[in-house]
């Protein structure tokens, strides 16, 4: 594959992530933020001379802030206890979409802010439900989403599935309807297709069913902590399971998938050309670490994106000792002992890429 551009993404440990630049032609690394926080969910503005993305450094709650292309300028947009997820920005380059609980603690709704000025957030739409994951189309017209809702179906987990709405007039057209999960949902730069991550492995439904059930007859019997522990790694074990799909945006019914058998993270990233698309993901049988991945549409032929990652290794070395030392122990701990303690799911997973084009 003969891949441009720049792709961001997100890397770290367990509450100290950053994100990190890489220059596909050179595979040169650069990371643009720093600290013991949590800096994630980077997209490039239109023009991509501008970077907006999730942090808590402020009170330790996730806001949105937007960074200039090397990293600096950083400024706050939004303010007050309120959180805030999923980033998509608006074609013309000065408006961000979001979503988040701005108005109720206990609603999470889409929003839309103006980075030109210090105006409060407007909200976009609220529905029934929780709606997350936004995107706007490549024209500003419409907006992909996510909504969690109860399963229909007796002893499945909440379920997920992708909708569409249409700025001007309000429509809204459920675009997937499975038992299992479906979300993350974003245009192709075209607008004509989509990609998402779903769940919906042929036979996971009852595998998950009897899971979930079994883990419910657990805990309502009062069984042994063991048992449930072992249970409950079973369903996640299950819910792990994704691949990317894509769908006719005027045909979702006829979806089908682009990857088998992985285990996709949430997000990913169109090429600028609509070719290839960007993902993480870690092997079934792996520790659970992703490793970006680049897959082409066309031919669905994936391969690893392979860089030198040595820096991403001094930093996550550099993360564990401060998650030690501030739980006062780290000076008690040899160094191999300490990195062993952290969660190896975390060690070096890359995800939430985002893929700007050269020029851009």
């Amino acid at each position: 594959m003969q891949l441009s551009g720049d792709i961001l993404f997100t890397s770290g440990a367990v509450g100290d992530t950053d994100i990190w630049r890489l220059d596909l032609e050179t595979r040169a690394l650069t990371q643009l933020t720093t600290g013991n926080d949590m800096n994630e969910q980077p997209r490039w503005s239109p023009s991509g001379n501008r970077i907006a993305f999730i942090s808590n450094r402020d009170k330790g709650i996730p806001k949105l802030f937007v960074m200039g292309a090397n990293g600096g300028q950083v400024t706050q947009l939004t303010k007050g206890d309120h959180f805030c997820d999923g980033v998509s920005w608006f074609p013309d380059g000065q408006r961000i979409l979001f979503s988040g609980n701005l108005h109720q603690s206990d609603e999470i709704d889409l929003f839309s802010i103006d980075t030109r000025n210090q105006q409060p957030a407007l909200k976009v739409m609220a529905g029934e439900g929780i709606e997350s994951s936004p995107c706007v189309s490549p024209d500003g017209s419409y907006i992909l989403y996510c909504v969690a809702s109860d399963s229909e179906e007796p002893g499945l987990p909440r379920n997920y599935d992708i909708w569409e709405y249409h700025i001007q007039s309000g429509r809204r057209n459920q675009m997937t309807d499975h038992l299992l999960r479906d979300f993350s949902a974003r245009y192709a730069p075209d607008g004509n297709r989509i990609a998402f991550i779903s769940q919906r492995t042929p036979g996971d439904e009852e595998k998950l069913t009897k899971a979930f059930g079994h883990l419910q007859h657990l805990v309502l019997t009062s069984a042994p902590i063991r048992e449930i522990d072992d249970a409950i790694r079973e369903v996640q074990s299950l819910e792990r399971r994704a691949d990317l799909w894509l769908l006719d945006r005027h045909q979702p019914k006829l979806a089908y998938p682009l990857t088998s058998g992985r285990l996709v993270s949430p997000s990913f990233t169109w090429s600028p050309d609509g070719r290839y698309i960007c993902y993480a993901a870690a092997e079934p049988e792996s520790d659970g670490v992703t490793r970006l991945h680049v897959v082409d549409v066309k031919t669905g032929e994936s391969e690893p994106l392979e860089f030198d990652r040595t820096p991403l290794m001094v930093e996550l070395k550099t993360d564990d000792a401060r998650l030690l030392s501030r739980s006062g122990l780290g000076w008690l701990i040899p160094d191999f002992l300490q990195r062993r303690m952290v969660p190896r799911v975390v060690h070096g997973s890359e995800y939430q890429p985002d893929w700007r084009g050269d020029g851009e």
